[in-house]
């Protein structure tokens, strides 16, 4: 392994070419860049499950869904005009269709669909379509003086990057010479959706916010834990005893597989109470426990290219010996 490879201050793009040459080599940094990217793949799942269920507990309290819906779409709805409404559709073949959030008006066949991204999909446009026309034929007018469903859709995203998706299924259909729009005007066409995006506001903007949603899209933009925990403090500080009550649970799914749930509920009461000897504890632990397991990374990875390496070295032994016996 040595004579390929030699200092690793030394190593060359000539001695990786040689290196990548030799087979057994080259499936060794294939197994391991693939056993890195499901783990990466899995934990960034876990991480997108945890964000995703938060997002959608907070929209599901009808006050925050309703203060949403009259920011996006310039309404004046009240809390009693709207409900929640089964957001499972049966497909054909007995596939289930299954949005985030709808909410629809009382006594009257108008929805609106809620829906988070967290990565940008290109194809949102047609997605929105086929929840909406789900919905309309779920309530399909039954006669001449019934109306068909109005869906209105609104999107919000929460991912790091500027969400540059189309929001129009316009923009991704085929065209015609005349060009749709100047045929149709700035008719509401099915397969539109609102955008909110995180990524077009500050932190600050998000933390005065008077929607508790605003709060828990600007501790979307918090990517470190330590940063979290000052952040969920700050929030605290800007929300009512009721609003409390609901960030209580962001904060226990938030830090599920961070702490025990003992450890949580210590914190969520120090929390309200404004207090900051379980963060600080917090902190160190969270310190302490990354150190260890970078540390248990390292031995780890040394264990596994010794291993590699031998099996490597004997690989090649074999193949200089089958040579020898070859010539």
């Amino acid at each position: 392994m040595a004579e390929l490879v030699g200092s690793v201050h030394e190593f060359t793009h000539e001695q990786f070419v040689k290196c990548m040459s030799n087979e057994a080599f080259r499936n060794f940094i294939l197994e391991e860049v693939q056993v890195y990217i499901e783990k990466y793949e899995m934990e960034k799942s876990e991480v997108d499950k945890k964000h995703d269920k938060i997002i959608k507990n907070i929209i599901s309290i009808k006050k925050e869904g309703v203060k949403h819906l009259n920011k996006k779409f310039h309404l004046n709805l009240k809390l009693d005009e709207v409900e929640l409404y089964d957001k499972e559709f049966r497909q054909k073949g007995g596939k289930v269709l299954e949005a985030d959030i709808i909410y629809k008006m009382k006594d009257r066949n108008v929805f609106f669909l809620i829906e988070r991204q967290t990565k940008k999909d290109y194809h949102m446009p047609f997605k929105i379509l086929k929840y909406e026309m789900e919905i309309m034929r779920t309530c399909e007018a039954k006669g001449k003086e019934e109306k068909e469903a109005m869906v209105l859709a609104s999107v919000i995203h929460t991912g790091p990057d500027k969400w540059d998706v189309p929001t129009s299924l316009l923009e991704i259909q085929e065209d015609i010479d005349n060009g749709i729009e100047k045929i149709l005007g700035n008719v509401k066409n099915l397969g539109n959706y609102g955008l909110e995006d995180v990524n077009d506001y500050t932190k600050e903007e998000l933390l005065e916010s008077d929607s508790l949603l605003d709060k828990v899209m600007y501790l979307e933009k918090i990517r470190d834990t330590n940063d979290f925990l000052e952040s969920i403090r700050e929030v605290y500080k800007r929300i009512n005893a009721e609003e409390k009550k609901e960030m209580d649970e962001v904060v226990r799914i938030a830090l599920s597989g961070n702490m025990i749930p003992e450890e949580i509920e210590e914190f969520i009461i120090e929390l309200n109470e404004g207090g900051e000897g379980t963060m600080l504890a917090l902190k160190e632990r969270i310190d302490a426990d990354f150190k260890r397991q970078r540390e248990e990374g390292k031995r780890e990875g040394i264990k596994i290219g010794e291993e590699r390496a031998g099996e490597i070295n004997l690989n090649i032994g074999r193949k200089e010996r089958k040579k020898k016996w070859t010539t």
